[in-house]
């Protein structure tokens, strides 16, 4: 069994936060004194995203502890799409978003003026959900009993839903005025990590049990269940092309959804464990994840899964998503020859994959999500700050 002791500890406990890969798949656990209940809570609190950026956030498990809350009045440049249509892409460049979060895992919106951002705030012992109206970032109420978002989703403006994990399930849903709870099953599992909405009533959610089994839910628009099958253990990642065509993924592999069975999926994508999806269709896919801590991109092109990046230096891969199929980002964070860990952004053209030049930072990109080839956001963490962190393409300002 592999065993990781980070950097870090959190504060005036002198307990450490360790990732440890055993057999039946990867789980953060506390050593030292005996946990309490709230750090009980975290055993398995820190998703896979945070392994596959494990240099840079080896201190969160202290960091994310001091991090700030947001400032309301925090602004950003203005980078109205409607502007950006006439610009070609080598005026595109990554600029750091003004604003103070606590660690931040995923992002998604519907619109350059519509994006939402989660991730857990351990300073206020609470969910932390941001949302930019296309010139600021601001801190929303989330809802009582929340105590860490770990993905969001959703259809329109006034149907979004974040998952995480507290004393019970979280799940919670905004209708455009506000976010609230919504009932989950009894034996739904604590530990949710991935959510994705392909519709109104298809939405999925997945994570684990006390004993990391996967879990998989689904709500038809009504109501939550729970989603029988024999799937990975601590499942981390969900996403579809339609209701059936879904695939899960987490510490043991992955499975598909025909929209009769869940079946393991064979090949490349079969030995990774993957913490992303993205897609133009079920015949275009791409994956974003980990083998034997090697970052790895991996595409389906409708018959098998193949690897299409694998570089040393990618390292650590958390987020992908893209615009067309000639216009795709992955984002997570390296390790260079003093050890030392930095952001890291590709992209694809259609034909291969590259690293972006966007500045060198002590940062680990967890999530991605775009509304166009021009306006591109990405949200983590960053390692000097030890806080939140925020990045926009487009074009400069």
């Amino acid at each position: 069994m592999m065993t990781m002791t980070l950097i870090g500890r959190r504060e005036g406990t002198g307990r450490h936060l360790t990732w440890r890969a055993a057999p039946r798949g990867a789980r953060w656990s506390f050593s030292g004194p005996r946990r309490t209940k709230e750090e009980a809570v975290r055993v398995n609190a820190l998703m896979f995203a945070f392994l596959l950026a494990l240099v840079p956030l080896a201190i969160l498990g202290c960091a994310a502890s001091r991090g700030t809350v947001a400032d309301d009045d925090a602004t950003a440049d203005d980078d109205d799409n409607d502007d950006n249509d006439d610009d070609s892409d080598d005026d595109f460049v990554w600029a750091q978003m003004s604003g103070k979060f606590p660690a931040l895992i995923s992002v998604w919106g519907t619109s350059h003026d519509d994006v939402f951002a989660v991730g857990p705030d351990w300073t206020a012992n609470t969910a932390a959900v941001f949302h930019f109206d296309g010139r600021s970032w601001s801190q929303m109420t989330s809802g009582e009993g929340a105590f860490g978002l770990w993905a969001v989703s959703g259809t329109s403006q006034s149907d979004v839903f974040a998952v995480g994990d507290g004393d019970e399930t979280v799940i919670i849903h905004y209708d455009g005025d506000s976010w609230s709870i919504m009932p989950a099953p009894a034996d739904f599992g604590y530990y949710l990590r991935g959510v994705w909405a392909g519709s109104a009533s298809n939405v999925y959610a997945v994570g684990c049990d006390a004993k990391y089994d996967g879990m998989v839910g689904h709500f038809d628009g009504a109501t939550w269940s729970v989603v029988n099958g024999d799937f990975p253990l601590s499942l981390q990642s969900v996403w579809g092309t339609s209701p059936s065509d879904v695939y899960v993924s987490g510490g043991t592999g992955t499975s598909h959804f025909d929209g009769a069975t869940w079946s393991p999926v064979p090949g490349a994508i079969g030995n990774a464990i993957i913490s992303s999806f993205w897609g133009i269709s079920s015949s275009d896919v791409f994956a974003v994840g980990v083998v034997n801590m090697d970052g790895v991109i991996v595409h389906y092109d409708g018959s098998s899964w193949s690897v299409v990046y694998d570089e040393p230096s990618a390292a650590l891969a958390s987020g992908v998503w893209g615009t067309s199929p000639d216009d795709v980002f992955a984002v997570g964070s390296y390790e260079d020859r003093n050890d030392a860990g930095y952001d890291q952004i590709l992209h694809y053209d259609g034909s291969s994959w590259s690293i972006m030049d966007n500045g060198t930072y002590p940062f680990a990109l967890l999530g991605v999500w775009a509304s166009g080839p021009s306006d591109v956001f990405t949200v983590g963490y960053d390692d000097n700050e030890q806080a939140g962190v925020v990045l926009h393409y487009g074009p400069p300002q």
